[in-house]
């Protein structure tokens, strides 16, 4: 059964093909050509050239590189061989000049000098003897002391060579041993230092030298068993291998090996000079024995591969024509006699189990093949007329002109018609819609129009019934050529009457569905209209959803969506940044967890109950007070919390959203209003303090200037009032200080000298401290314009600083100089300026509060307040100059102040007051303290002038105008611009400033700080006496305002050394 089903399947995909034995004959020429023999001894003969050229190029890539590697190493170590031999002269020479530099006979003649003692002591012999052509004694001052040649070709002494002697002048080679390049030839030459037994001290330096020429190469070939030679670097006419080398060795400075012939290998190499620079070029020659030797064993390997192929050769083909060609001749034959016989069922006789015996046994398993196939085709013959016969369709053939040929039982049933009566006649007799099927009635069986065609057709049988058949028809071909048709018609009668009942049946069930589509497409208009609505719902919600999200964005306070079981569904950035993790890990989590806070107790409080109370409570809570958020970073921030619950549409709680704000920045900004209303209840205390203090002081100071003037014979007594005097002014200063720390204020400047005032703050601030002052000052330190109390209060702040950087006490350095600025530096403008630096060795400054340092109320100190640095700065920059600070940790911190420098001039202080006297002037005097007005008119009515005291500026006015009214004018008026109750001195002078311009008034107060101080001009005032003065600070004063016509530089001077302040 098998063998009958794959018959079947090879006859149906038409790959059975009959036994052609011509065929096998012309297929296995192919195999078994007549120059098999040929072609095999060629392919041995390819196959062996191959051989030997592969052997010979890897021999020479791989052998001959190896002999030449080997030849190069030993050129290189013959090359080491003849420096270690021109190395080994060197040190010949050398051994040689310690002999006779440890020879009496060197010290005797290094101190007699004797030139004939020296040709005694040296004579040629010594130098033959010794093979030295030159000997030179150079003195420890590197003088030649003496020196002999000996051309030791001849034996007799010649003129020292030039470029010897001009070497030895021009360069110190007294301490070298090594190769001398001169104009005559290259020198070896050694030195050795001439110590007398007993000395440390060199007396002198022998130097001896011997030519490097042929001849001294010769010797050193001979040594060596080499062939040298040496030739000069920069020489022009060296050889030509000499001249190519040169560039590659001046280069590299390493040997170089070059193949000079098949014979002969050379190696060069530099040989340097005493200076370390290229003296010398040395050639090395050798044989090429390595190299010969290795061609010789390469031409003896080749030459034994050629004869080894060759006996090679033979063997294989004998071989060959035993085991293969004598076989596949046998095998040949016996196809042959198949061939001419004509039969399948023979065999080819053949044994072994080689490749030859396998196609022989192939051969034979062909045959065994073609034998079944015949079978089979017999077989299938047979099937194929079952199957014609018995089909259930009606199988037809026809020739060429359209006559039935053969048709199947079928037909004879369906038609009624037999055999015979079907056979030779037309086929369109039978089908007669045949013809509709041929376009423009051509033969349907010459053309191609009935190839592959399957049409329905009718036909009558014999008893008058007609049937409706499927017929498919085809052409058939016969060695390429179309034979006729073969048809194939099914009964479809039974089918077709199916059909036309199951279209009637078809139609009425699309009458209903046309019914039901009607109804659907109402119904699908309302659903469209539906599905619109809830699109656009879903659109809305996107948008609400989108604002939503860019609130939550915009919004600067946090804000966390939970649900009731208060897991987080919807958080900000700002929320998140404040918890200190994404939103994306953040979302999902318990509140409670993310969210930990405490409250100004210590105790902790739950996020997620609070939530969850607002939730329960269906309302909103809030707690912004004593209420902190623990941080991820281990800070704690003070926060405002509320929680407030999300409702649906019918108002029941579904979830919560809560708001953190964090509060940090409004505490700190609360907790500096604070402490800027401290320091303004501080100001008005100290200005109130310093008011009444100055007064006091003034009152000091003028008695004691009384008591002066009244004791005139007591030494002792004017020295102790004296000092009284400067500690009431110390007092004065302090108490600007104060004043100015409290409420700021612009400077009184005056024209200073400064280096006393840097001195002494400087050593009042660390009197008692662990630290040390050092203070440098330049001598010619320029003059500044300056309000000397502010300086002071700035030097002593950045002093007091240095000083608590260093607890354990260290050197400070205050250095002031003069300097140039030449580019903007902060408030600084290009100018002259005074530097003045304070420099401690503490710990430095962190790089983060470096920046910070002048910010109000920023301090790194546990008791500080944060203003000294911001009031120093503030300072310097009303004095139009800057700060600057530079600070490393643990080396220091170096603060430097920028004061302008002065273009006035100082005048030279006076040692001795000279009080001028008035010419009865009247002065007028306001001011609200009694002691002031008393002490004033004292001093003053002493010295000639007529004085008026008034209380308060009404009083002032009215003695003014009732004294202009009555020709007797005021000289002068001295006005206190602070009167508490009444008018004071800044009103009093605008009214009489208005009714007099020319009024000369002076302005006095003990608010130093008061805007009127700086700027009295503006005001109409023509100068200002600030308190506590001195009464020869008001006596001075008086003079230069009603005596303007005197040398008012002298009066300045005098006035600024003794505290006042006036143009």
């Amino acid at each position: 059964m098998s063998d009958e089903r794959t018959l079947s399947e090879e006859k149906r995909n038409g790959s059975l093909i009959p036994l052609d034995l011509n065929r096998c004959k012309t297929n296995f020429k192919r195999i078994l050509p007549d120059s098999l023999r040929l072609k095999t001894l060629g392919a041995i003969a390819i196959s062996c050239l191959l051989m030997t050229c592969l052997l010979f190029i890897s021999s020479q890539m791989i052998v001959m590189e190896g002999f030449s590697k080997l030849e190069e190493n030993a050129m290189q170590q013959n090359i080491e061989r003849a420096e270690n031999a021109i190395a080994g002269e060197i040190r010949k020479l050398d051994a040689i000049a310690y002999t006779w530099a440890s020879a009496e006979e060197t010290n005797t003649f290094l101190e007699t000098r004797d030139h004939v003692y020296f040709q005694s002591a040296f004579p040629d012999e010594k130098f033959t003897g010794s093979n030295i052509n030159i000997i030179l004694f150079v003195d420890h001052e590197n003088e030649i002391i003496n020196h002999k040649y000996i051309n030791l070709d001849y034996g007799h002494v010649m003129p020292t060579p030039r470029s010897l002697l001009s070497q030895l002048a021009e360069n110190d080679i007294t301490a070298e041993n090594g190769i001398l390049v001169l104009g005559s030839g290259p020198m070896l030459i050694a030195t050795r230092p001439i110590i007398r037994s007993g000395q440390e001290e060199p007396s002198g330096t022998i130097i001896v030298g011997r030519y490097l020429d042929q001849a001294e190469m010769g010797v050193l070939s001979r040594q060596t068993e080499l062939q040298l030679s040496v030739y000069e670097s920069y020489q022009q006419n060296n050889p030509d291998d000499i001249q190519q080398i040169r560039p590659r060795l001046l280069s590299d400075r390493s040997e170089i090996v070059n193949p000079i012939d098949e014979n002969t290998v050379a190696g060069y190499t530099i040989l340097s000079d005493l200076h370390g620079n290229p003296g010398l070029i040395m050639k090395v020659e050798m044989p090429r024995d390595i190299f010969q030797n290795g061609q010789s064993a390469i031409q003896f390997s080749l030459l034994a591969l050629v004869i080894l192929g060759i006996i090679s050769g033979a063997v294989t083909m004998g071989i060959m024509e035993r085991m293969v060609l004598d076989p596949l001749s046998r095998l040949k034959t016996g196809i042959r006699s198949i061939r001419d016989g004509q039969s399948v069922s023979s065999r080819i006789d053949f044994t072994g189990d080689d490749e030859i015996a396998q196609v022989a046994s192939g051969v034979n398993r062909m045959l065994d093949s073609l034998e079944r196939s015949q079978n089979l085709l017999k077989q299938s013959e047979e099937r194929f007329r079952h199957l014609f016969n018995d089909a259930h369709d009606i199988f037809f053939t026809t020739d060429t002109n359209g006559m039935i040929t053969s048709t199947n039982r079928m037909a004879e049933t369906l038609t009624g018609y037999t055999k015979t009566e079907l056979i030779e006649r037309e086929l369109s007799e039978f089908f007669p819609d045949i013809s509709d099927q041929t376009p423009n009635g051509a033969e349907p069986i010459q053309t191609n129009a009935m190839n592959n065609q399957s049409f329905e057709t009718r036909i009558t049988t014999k008893t008058g019934k007609e049937l409706i058949l499927d017929l498919h028809i085809q052409q058939r071909y016969s060695e390429g050529r179309i034979c006729g048709l073969f048809g194939i018609a099914r009964d479809i009668t039974e089918k077709r009457a199916a059909e036309e009942e199951l279209a009637r049946y078809q139609n009425h069930l699309e009458d209903l569905v046309r019914e039901r589509t009607t109804e659907l497409s109402l119904i699908n208009v309302n659903l469209t209209s539906e599905i619109e609505r809830r699109r656009a719902a879903e659109q809305a919600g996107a948008a609400e959803r989108e604002r939503l999200s860019v609130t939550l964005s915009s919004i600067t306070d946090g804000v966390i969506a939970t649900d009731t079981r208060s897991r987080i569904s919807l958080i900000n950035k700002p929320a998140a940044d404040l918890i200190g993790r994404s939103k994306d890990d953040l979302t999902g989590m318990d509140i409670g967890l993310v969210l930990p806070m405490q409250g100004g107790d210590g105790d902790a409080l739950s996020a997620d109950k609070l939530a969850s109370e607002a939730i329960a409570k269906n309302a909103p809570i809030m707690i912004s007070r004593d209420l902190y958020l623990e941080k991820a970073d281990s800070l704690i921030c003070p926060i405002e919390f509320s929680a407030a619950p999300i409702r649906d549409c019918k108002g029941a709680a579904i979830g919560s959203v809560c708001v953190i704000r964090d509060i940090g920045e409004r505490r700190r900004h609360e907790d500096e209003m604070i402490r800027i209303e401290k320091l303004e209840s501080i100001g008005l205390l100290a200005g109130g303090i310093a008011h009444d203090f100055n007064n006091i002081l003034t009152a000091i100071t003028g008695n004691l200037m009384i008591a002066r003037m009244e004791i005139t014979d007591n030494p002792a007594a004017i020295d102790r009032i004296e000092r009284a005097e400067t500690a009431a002014l110390r007092a004065r200063d302090m108490t600007r200080q104060l004043v100015t720390f409290a409420k700021g204020g612009s400077p009184v400047k005056e024209t200073a000298d400064i280096r006393d005032l840097i001195k002494e703050t400087t050593l009042f601030v660390l009197q008692g401290t662990a630290s040390r002052a050092e203070i440098l000052i330049e001598p010619d330190l320029w003059t500044a314009d300056v309000d000397c109390g502010q300086i002071g209060q700035v030097i002593s702040n950045l002093v007091i600083n240095a000083n608590q950087a260093m607890p354990d006490g260290g050197i400070i350095t205050v250095n002031a100089k003069n300097c140039t600025i030449k580019e903007d530096m902060g408030t600084c403008i290009p100018g002259d300026y005074l530097c003045i630096s304070v420099h401690d060795q503490g710990c430095g400054i962190s790089q983060n509060d470096l920046t910070r340092i002048f910010d109000p109320y920023f301090t790194t100190k546990q008791n500080g307040n944060g203003l000294g640095l911001a009031s120093c700065l503030s300072i310097i920059k009303k004095h139009g100059g800057t700060i600057d600070v530079v600070s490393k940790p643990d080396i220091g911190t170096t603060f430097s102040i920028y004061l302008p420098a002065s273009k006035k001039a100082l005048s030279c202080r006076t040692c001795e007051l000279t009080i001028p006297c008035g010419r009865d002037q009247s002065i007028l005097i306001m001011d609200d303290d009694e002691a002031i007005l008393e002490i004033a008119s004292v001093i003053l009515t002493q010295q000639g002038y007529t004085v008026t005291t008034a209380t308060d500026g009404d009083e002032a006015i009215c003695l003014y105008r009732e004294a202009k009214k009555n020709g007797k004018s005021f000289d002068a008026v001295i006005m206190d611009l602070t009167i508490p109750g009444g008018m004071g001195g800044r009103e009093a002078m605008a009214i009489l400033y208005r009714e007099d311009p020319s009024i000369k008034a002076i302005v006095s107060s003990g608010y130093s700080e008061d805007p009127v101080m700086s700027a009295y001009r503006e005001h109409g005032y023509c100068a200002v006496l600030p308190k506590p003065y001195r009464g020869r600070d008001l006596l001075s004063l008086l003079d230069t305002v009603l005596n303007p016509l005197q040398d008012e530089n002298s009066a300045l001077a005098d006035s600024f050394a003794q505290g006042s302040f006036f143009t």
